[in-house]
C-alpha cells in the first residue's frame, strides 16, 4: 500500500518535511554526534520518505527546537558542545532567540580529564558571540560520588590564589548551578 504522501510532486513533499522540521520544539543530543527528535519518527516509515526527508529534517530541526536536552556520562559534554557549534551564527529565517539546554549529568568513574572537560562545556557557556543562540541550562540532576569533586578541582584549578570577580561570568553561574543540581538520590532513587 503507497502513501498518498508519495503520490504528490517531489516539490510538495519536500515543503512537507520542512513544515514539519519547522515544528521541532525539542531534540536529544545523543553520543557520537547524533540528534534525534520526535519528528524523526517521520523518517521511520519507509526508506522513500527517509531518503527524502532525512537531510532536511536533520538540518532544520536543531535551527528551530527551543529545547536541546542531553545525557552527560563521565562530564564528556562533547556530543553536546557538537550540536551547539554546530549551530549557524547567524541562522535565516531568524530562530528561537533563547533556548534550554536540558542536561542529566552522572559522573561514576575517575575521568581523569574531567576537569578539561568541566572547562570545555564552561567555554562553551560563556561563548556569547552565537547570534541567536543564547541559551540557559537546566541541569535535571549532577550524581555519582566524583561529580561534585571535579568542580571543587576545578575551581581549585583555576581560581586559588587569584582575586578574580566571579559574579558575573557566566561560568560562575554554570558551577553554581551545576553544585545546586539535585542528585538522583535525593530525588529517592538509589545511586548505580
Amino acid at each position: 500500500m503507497t502513501s498518498p504522501l508519495l503520490e504528490l510532486p517531489a516539490e510538495t513533499r519536500n515543503r512537507i518535511y520542512e513544515c514539519v522540521a519547522w515544528n521541532t520544539e525539542i531534540i536529544t543530543a545523543a553520543p557520537e554526534g547524533r540528534i534525534t527528535s520526535p519528528t524523526a519518527a517521520l523518517l521511520a516509515t519507509c526508506s522513500q520518505i527517509h531518503n527524502e526527508a532525512a537531510s532536511i529534517i536533520r538540518h532544520i530541526a536543531p535551527l528551530a527546537a527551543s529545547t536541546i536536552t542531553a545525557a552527560v556520562h563521565n562530564l564528556d559534554f562533547s556530543h553536546l558542545i557538537d550540536v551547539i557549534e554546530s549551530l549557524p551564527k547567524s541562522p535565516s529565517p531568524p530562530i528561537e532567540a533563547s533556548r534550554t539546554v536540558s542536561i542529566k549529568v552522572t559522573v561514576d568513574k575517575d575521568c581523569g580529564d574531567g576537569t578539561k572537560r568541566l572547562e570545555d562545556w564552561f567555554s562553551c557557556c560563556g561563548d556569547t558571540t552565537r547570534a541567536g543562540l543564547d541559551f540557559s541550562t537546566d541541569y535535571q540532576y549532577f550524581e555519582g560520588a566524583l561529580a561534585k569533586k571535579y568542580l571543587d578541582v576545578y575551581l581549585w584549578l583555576c581560581y586559588d590564589g587569584e582575586d578574580l570577580d566571579l559574579r558575573e561570568s557566566r561560568e560562575f553561574h554554570e558551577i553554581g548551578k551545576l553544585m545546586c543540581a539535585p542528585s538522583m538520590v535525593s530525588k529517592g532513587t538509589p545511586e548505580r
